[in-house]
């Protein structure tokens, strides 16, 4: 009790340290160089847009937020960006990111921060230079699904890798009595895949119940998602409450 007694008072005074903390003045020149990278396949990530997010003192373990999106700029053809911005005395902190805090999923076509590295923080400085935000490219991948039979005429299909729901999380509204189909989504090697198929049709929601099947893929490394299903009928999905 006295050890959790104390964290909480560190945090607290930790979080008053913060929020005593004054925004960067107005009119003062923000700017970073550096380069975007993917460590899983060892390259640099050219056309890939880089955003630079405000930071804002909040009660998080470390104080700032990082939610607001201020400027970005697009790495040339071999990686580099740099990005400049004059500070409008909003925030406190700034970092850069390959991926939106907002709508993630569209925020870049051909990649996405990487989970494994948080945001490239300034820590309270106006200037990086040579510094590396961490990502992970993004390439094209397949599913196939075929329904012989789909009595309800909907299906819903959703898909994203496991450490990546909230940035690449695609959902399908598929319709008709059969189903024979391709769906393109983003691919990410190296990466387990979680894929939902759901049935909601209104004749068994009334019932209390719906049909649903759970299934997972891996994508081994330098390889792109290629996923084929079959189902003779969507009466193959179990009924769950």
């Amino acid at each position: 009790m006295k050890h959790f007694t104390k964290i909480i008072t560190i945090l607290f005074f930790f979080t008053i340290l913060i929020s005593c903390r004054k925004n960067v003045d107005k009119g003062t020149s923000i700017s970073a160089t550096g380069v975007a990278f993917d460590s899983s396949k060892n390259k640099l990530l050219s056309n890939t847009k880089v955003y630079l997010l405000g930071g804002r003192p909040t009660f998080t373990y470390n104080g700032v937020t990082y939610d607001r999106i201020i400027d970005s700029t697009i790495t040339n053809n071999v990686g580099h960006f740099s990005i400049n911005f004059i500070a409008d005395g909003n925030y406190i902190d700034y970092a850069l990111s390959l991926c939106s805090p907002v709508f993630p999923i569209y925020s870049n076509n051909h990649a996405v921060a990487d989970y494994r590295y948080s945001n490239t923080k300034f820590n309270y400085k106006t200037q990086l230079t040579n510094t590396v935000v961490n990502g992970r490219e993004l390439d094209s991948g397949i599913i196939h699904l075929k329904v012989n039979a789909n009595p309800y005429d909907t299906l819903f299909v959703e898909v994203s890798p496991r450490n990546y729901f909230n940035e690449l999380n695609q959902q399908f509204l598929l319709t008709g009595s059969s189903i024979d189909t391709q769906l393109n989504v983003y691919s990410l090697d190296s990466s387990m895949y979680d894929i939902n198929f759901g049935v909601f049709a209104q004749k068994i929601q009334d019932s209390g119940f719906h049909r649903a099947l759970y299934d997972s893929f891996f994508v081994q490394k330098n390889t792109k998602l290629a996923y084929t299903r079959l189902f003779n009928s969507t009466y193959e999905l179990p009924l769950k409450k």
